[in-house]
């Protein structure tokens, strides 16, 4: 199994980027990481690199990876965030996080707060995550459609993230192991907001690389973006 891997993480129209994207494939591991600094917080930047490098570093040295593992692996995320902003490098910050795992016979994920994992089969997207979110609350109230989420007023308002007050365990999915053909995008909210559903699915089964297909996704956002746009960043995996 080999992976075509690519990953796009920019400024956008604001003055920092408080996004962070992670990616390791080394001996038969895919470890993917996308996380999301809370914007209303200084060096929310600090607080992604920090929870996407700890997921990284100890999805990549796991053995078994369980939900119980995954639960424990974001909680050392929470714990360095809490002891950085303890030693005052941040005040108040947090992050969403939404990492990838694969070893060939094991495939997962996990998430807080809404940066997402979309799951593209058989030119469809069989899966994706639910954000943790007013807005998300509103659409399971039905008083919002799924549609109307990424420009509701409450989109940003999120129920769960890494870093905060208290630690909230993440979402976890398992998965089949992804055959040939097959991807996983993992985004932050900057990118969803502008790229929709339908285009993420021609752009990467109608690419011949995973970065001619964040190309072509990055060329739409560009398009509908204000001149205030959030950061935006996501990583491909397309198995080939």
């Amino acid at each position: 199994m080999v992976y075509d891997i690519a990953s796009v993480c920019k400024i956008g129209g604001r003055k920092v980027n408080q996004d962070y994207v992670a990616c390791s494939y080394a001996d038969g591991k895919l470890v993917l990481a996308v996380c999301d600094g809370l914007g209303a917080y200084e060096n929310s930047e600090l607080a992604s690199r920090i929870c996407a490098e700890r997921l990284i570093s100890e999805l990549k040295a796991c053995q078994n990876v369980d939900a119980l593992s995954l639960a424990n692996i974001f909680k050392d995320a929470h714990d360095d965030i809490v002891r950085a902003r303890e030693s005052g490098d941040l005040i108040g910050a947090s992050t969403t996080a939404v990492c990838f795992y694969s070893n060939g016979k094991v495939a997962c994920s996990a998430h807080s707060g809404d940066s997402r994992i979309y799951l593209l089969k058989n030119g469809k997207i069989a899966h994706v995550s639910k954000d943790h979110s007013l807005a998300q609350v509103a659409v399971d109230k039905g008083e919002i459609t799924r549609e109307q989420l990424r420009d509701h007023g409450d989109q940003n308002k999120l129920t769960r993230v890494v870093g905060g007050k208290f630690y909230v365990l993440p979402d976890v999915r398992f998965y089949p192991v992804l055959n040939e053909g097959q991807a996983v995008l993992l985004c932050s909210d900057g990118w969803w907001k502008y790229v929709y559903e339908n285009e993420m699915i021609e752009d990467v089964f109608s690419s011949v690389s995973s970065e001619e297909a964040l190309c072509k996704m990055e060329r739409r956002l560009l398009e509908r973006a204000d001149e205030e746009y959030d950061n935006y960043s996501a990583v491909l995996a397309v198995v080939r």
